[in-house]
């Protein structure tokens, strides 16, 4: 169960929690703090009035926004990369980094005062490009609840990074229709008018592929000439078989409504937002019914508990998080996750047996499900990547079917929360992977095997999985077994860079085609990947399954990109694009690209490569 936040709508991918609430946004009327304050003596913080309440949660000791420094004349066309280089250059480790409008300014943060003095030292004794930094404090970001209630904003001078509070014109609606619109805002749009603005999201991030790739490589001009500023040739969109009820996976925050009463759902906004309310998922459209039923028996034992939800703002209470996951097996998991507080271990044993008195004997005997876990999960455990679950009731994995074939999943592991577009996608890699016959298939990004053991079945192919989800590795294998696919299937875990880079530099044991399956996280492949890609010939087709094409836009340009020092091997070449929604009622859309290795001799040409039925000539 992923510790960071809920997500109620859109796509998901694997990633470490994120255990600081973050509520920095760069100041957006375009300058940093200003009227001079903190420049008396640079190893002073600015004075901080809490009185008021604008600073009362850097109290709480969660926030880096204690330790924040605003530094001034950057050079100029410097972008947030360049700044985290240079920084990582100076010996310094910041926790985040925000560059202000026109990057001529940057706010920094750290995780300790020792840290935040050592950095202003190094920062002010250093001249980058001619341009003599400069670093002084920074105040913290005033409170977002505060700026909401005290309207108009702080002066300015005041107002940190926020800027002036946005116009939310929310007000006037039930707290239904305002959930609605932020988990499942196209719902009132027609369902084709709704594939009509996905594609045309699609055209844009192709077009800004195409650009970026035209400088990088101009032997690709020609064919994006032909495709009319795109990239490549676009197919027409994959719809959803299923528009209601879709989600298999949803992640509930315990908190309160309006009102006060506890409640389990979603929340109307995030700690930016400036509002904390919890709306009950019950008129959402693309929540299964039998996953709201299992949120109401929660959200009962909840109210009856001695023990209050968490409340963000003042870091006290104890129920955090409701992770359901229900699948068209019948097979249902159920995780939840609390912060300890100051319970002891003989408390919380004591907690952990009064929920399954609720799911054995209580109300929840109703409805219970098949694997009950629960996790501890506090603050305190800053900079832990993974969070301890324990198995309270059932059995330690569910199983979904999919295209006639069976999978176990575990908590951690991702699996599509769409099963019947998980499908329509599939069988659209193994329709791109299928007039090439590769006898071998690198499927990175693995999670639980699902791509690759089906193409192994479908494709009659050997294939090599790459995850660095411990637990999901497991499962790969497991899945391997249960579906009768082990002679064929090897699943590695480790990072995507690491695992797959001795892999593919090891001698090639075999003499057909190699295709190369990528399904990476939202973030996009990491470039060492990439690399490792391009510098293994035997691949000779690359099909990518983009869940944030705009997000993809440098992967697919460094794959085209001409051979250099970085990035060695031939270039691969854009071939078609697909969309297929995963996500009714949302903007988000995934996307497959197919890609193919370039010749020599077309690598060197100047732009004239022929198309010809997608194949290059």
């Amino acid at each position: 169960m992923d510790g960071a936040g809920v997500s109620a709508a859109g796509a998901e991918k694997p990633g470490s929690p994120s255990l600081e609430v973050d509520i920095e946004v760069v100041n957006s009327c375009g300058d940093p703090t200003e009227d001079g304050e903190g420049e008396e003596e640079m190893d002073d913080t600015p004075a901080v009035d809490k009185s008021d309440g604008r600073y009362a949660y850097v109290d709480r000791g969660f926030t880096s926004e204690l330790y924040k420094l605003e530094i001034c004349n950057l050079p100029k066309f410097i972008g947030f990369q360049q700044v985290k280089k240079r920084f990582k250059g100076l010996g310094l480790n910041p926790v985040k980094v925000k560059i202000g409008p026109k990057n001529s300014w940057c706010f920094v943060t750290f995780r300790t005062e020792e840290e935040k003095q050592a950095a202003m030292k190094i920062i002010n004794l250093t001249v980058w490009k001619k341009n003599a930094l400069f670093a002084k404090p920074a105040r913290p970001m005033i409170d977002p609840l505060f700026r909401k209630k005290h309207k108009p904003s702080a002066p300015r001078g005041e107002e940190g990074e926020g800027g002036p509070q946005s116009k939310e014109g929310s007000n006037e609606l039930s707290l239904e229709e305002r959930l609605s619109n932020a988990v499942t805002p196209l719902l009132r749009k027609p369902y084709a008018e709704q594939l009509q603005m996905k594609v045309a999201d699609i055209k844009h991030a192709l077009n800004a592929a195409a650009k970026e790739i035209r400088k990088a490589n101009p032997c690709f001009s020609k064919q994006i000439e032909e495709h009319e500023g795109l990239m490549c040739a676009l197919d027409d969109i994959r719809p959803s078989p299923s528009v209601t009820a879709y989600r298999n996976k949803c992640e509930f925050t315990v908190g309160t409504d309006p009102e006060g009463h506890t409640v389990v759902g979603f929340r109307l906004s995030s700690y930016v937002g400036g509002d904390f309310s919890v709306v009950s998922p019950e008129t959402c459209v693309h929540i299964p019914q039998n996953m709201k039923d299992l949120v109401k028996l929660f959200q009962q034992y909840f109210s009856q508990s001695s023990l209050a939800p968490f409340n963000s703002r003042t870091n006290e209470g104890y129920w955090r998080q409701v992770m359901i996951r229900c699948y068209s097996t019948g097979e249902v998991m159920a995780g939840v996750q609390m912060h300890p507080q100051q319970l002891s271990e003989l408390e919380l044993a004591s907690e952990k047996s009064k929920i399954v008195s609720f799911f054995t004997e209580g109300d929840g005997s109703k409805q219970p499900p098949t694997s009950l876990y629960f996790q501890c999960f506090s603050r305190k455990a800053q900079g832990d990547d993974k969070i301890e679950s324990d198995v309270l009731l059932g059995e330690k994995h569910v199983h979904e079917s999919l295209l006639g074939m069976k999978f176990q999943i575990s908590p951690d592991a991702f699996f599509q929360t769409n099963t019947s577009a998980t499908e329509v996608l599939y069988s659209l890699v193994a329709e791109l992977c299928m007039p090439f016959k590769p006898e071998r298939v690198y499927d990175i990004c693995c999670g639980t095997g699902t791509i690759g053991l089906y193409l192994a079945k479908t494709l009659l192919t050997e294939v090599i999985g790459v995850e660095m989800v411990e637990q999901a590795v497991e499962n790969a294998k497991t899945n391997a077994v249960i579906n009768g696919i082990t002679k064929s299937t090897l699943f590695l875990c480790g990072k995507a860079e690491d695992v797959l880079s001795k892999q593919l530099e090891a001698p090639l044991q075999i003499q057909g085609n190699v295709i190369g399956v990528v399904d990476p996280p939202r973030t996009g492949l990491h470039p060492k990947v990439v690399q490792a890609i391009r510098r293994c010939s035997e691949i000779k087709q690359l099909v990518y399954v983009s869940c944030n094409p705009q997000g993809a836009v440098s992967n697919f340009v460094d794959f085209c990109r001409k051979p250099s020092h970085r990035l060695k091997g031939l270039p691969f070449r854009p071939v078609r694009a697909i969309p297929v929604d995963m996500f009714p009622h949302t903007s988000h859309c995934e996307m497959v690209v197919l890609f193919e290795r370039i010749s020599q001799e077309q690598s060197e040409a100047t732009p004239q490569i022929e198309v010809q039925d997608g194949v290059a000539g």
